[in-house]
């Protein structure tokens, strides 16, 4: 299954943040963020001497924690197949910020 964003729940941002030194460009293809059996795979991609990826922000603004309560984000974060030697600089970052404004 083709990731398609909900309007109501997610959408595909291509904000970026050049003060933190990112280097890649985000896009909305679905290359770069796709779902399979429930899972949202976000996979860098390097095109023409410049890096690509996707980054996925909610919408609702009811994705808080309750009140005296935690609220738990989980990812599993894989730097792929290639051996250690290959992956070299490579820095997987998950992060989850809150409302900008």
């Amino acid at each position: 299954m083709v990731f398609q964003p909900s309007s109501i729940k997610l959408r595909q941002s291509l904000m970026s943040y050049r003060g933190t030194g990112e280097v890649e460009t985000y896009t909305t293809s679905t290359k770069n963020a796709a779902t399979a059996n429930g899972v949202l795979s976000i996979t860098p991609s390097y095109v023409n001497g410049q890096w690509q990826s996707a980054r996925i922000e909610t919408v609702r603004g009811d994705f808080m924690a309750q009140p005296g309560k935690r609220l738990i984000i989980e990812a599993s974060i894989s730097l792929g197949t290639n051996p250690a030697s290959k992956q070299l600089g490579i820095w997987p970052a998950f992060w989850a910020l809150g409302m900008i404004g």
